[in-house]
């Protein structure tokens, strides 16, 4: 028998050397719009790409590169 199992998007990106988790605030969103939710307490994230999500368990843990604060 096949079982459909949902997936729990998190989002994860470093601030001050510490990983921060973000749920998802709303699966219907694309990534890119959770992390524009996320962009008023985060405002790094208004400028961070994402990578394509890692399944690990029930989740779907997406890592987010921050550029702000960083050397180009």
């Amino acid at each position: 028998m096949l079982e459909v199992t949902h997936l729990e998007r998190q989002f994860i990106f470093k601030k001050n050397g510490t990983n921060v988790t973000l749920t998802d605030p709303d699966p219907s969103l694309s990534a890119e719009e959770a992390l524009l939710h996320y962009s008023t307490q985060y405002p790094e994230l208004t400028t961070a790409t994402i990578d394509e999500p890692v399944i690990e368990g029930k989740n779907a843990n997406y890592k987010v590169k921050t550029t702000v604060g960083t050397k180009a």
